[in-house]
């Protein structure tokens, strides 16, 4: 989960102010009608180049990601349904690919 919550904070803190965005695909303007489409390619793009690991942030190259805990709520009221799924090992990380934002 660990590398997980750093990707996901490097991401929104740190890959905005980078000086390298090269890697990220340019920055997105909030402003932007393709705001979306921009986060998108950035996203995949990030993700292209963290498959081998970095080893400047830290991130070795691993085909399998740990989620300690995922919960998810779908509608609300006695028609709701909640799930908690924990220790989830999932493998084949290095082949994602972001379609939505």
């Amino acid at each position: 989960m660990d590398k997980f919550r750093f990707l996901l904070f490097f991401v929104a803190v740190i890959a905005p102010s980078s000086s390298n965005t090269n890697i990220f695909g340019g920055h997105c303007s909030k402003q932007d009608p393709e705001v979306d489409a921009c986060l998108l390619k950035s996203f995949n793009n990030l993700i292209e180049h963290l498959k081998e690991g970095d080893p400047e942030l830290g991130i070795e190259q691993s085909d399998t990601i740990v989620i300690d805990e995922l919960s998810i709520a779908l509608g609300g009221g006695p028609d709701g349904y909640k799930a908690t799924f924990k220790d989830i090992h999932a493998s084949g990380v290095d082949d994602v690919t972001i379609t939505n934002v």
